[in-house]
């Protein structure tokens, strides 16, 4: 049941890594004394929020031939988490805050995990949306950092220090051009990967109370 819920956000290739991505692990970085690149870089991070986009995922398994491939739109908000809305192949609806994963059907069933009963899903989530915040202190106590690139074409290297995650994780790759994220990658153990692309990327736009409501707020317990 945990990994039917986990494993569409772990997210990378093995066998087609994205630009930049073998070149950005040469360059780890000290959050105390990173460049003016990096600070810059999460701090126009901290500053876009809300972030929407439309994403396009492929899923790269080993026991497969061919990606599965899913697309739709989402939007990350640093206090709400991030809510995901797949509509092809198949119609659902995901939020993921730090409370835990809520997914809702197409036909409006809801299956809840519990982040605080379940270690691996509480380190997951935590990790996940700490990779797209903008936070530095935190990124740092549970990564190791790598950074290169300029404000406009950045890439942004990360491997789990601490188990669970370590067991799951090997790497998380982001990469973007000033406060937007235009593509990520996660490296499993395992091995197997997925590449999710964003596009038509924007942010600061306040939720509306409506949007707020049909987003996020049916993923309460």
């Amino acid at each position: 049941m945990i990994l039917r819920f986990i494993v569409p956000l772990l997210l990378i290739c093995l066998q087609a890594p994205p630009t930049g991505a073998p070149d950005v692990f040469q360059n780890p970085i000290e959050v105390a004394t990173a460049s003016k690149e990096f600070s810059t870089v999460n701090e126009l991070l901290r500053g876009a929020n809300p972030m929407r986009a439309s994403f396009i995922e492929e899923k790269h398994l080993k026991a497969l031939k061919r990606p599965l491939k899913s697309s739709g739109k989402l939007v990350l908000h640093s206090e709400r988490g991030l809510y995901r809305n797949t509509t092809e192949p198949r119609s659902s609806e995901l939020v993921l805050s730090n409370v835990g994963i809520t997914q809702r059907d197409s036909e409006g069933r809801v299956e809840r995990i519990d982040a605080t009963k379940q270690p691996i899903v509480k380190s997951f989530v935590d990790a996940f949306l700490l990779v797209l915040s903008g936070d530095t202190r935190g990124l740092e106590a549970h990564f190791r950092i790598y950074f290169s690139g300029s404000i406009e074409s950045w890439t942004l290297g990360l491997a789990p220090k601490k188990e669970p995650l370590s067991k799951v994780i090997a790497s998380i790759v982001v990469e973007g051009s000033k406060d937007r994220v235009q593509r990520y990658v996660i490296r499993e153990v395992s091995g197997d990967c997925t590449v999710v692309t964003w596009t038509a990327v924007s942010n600061k736009t306040p939720l509306t109370e409506d949007e707020a409501r049909r987003w996020f707020d049916w993923a309460k317990p």
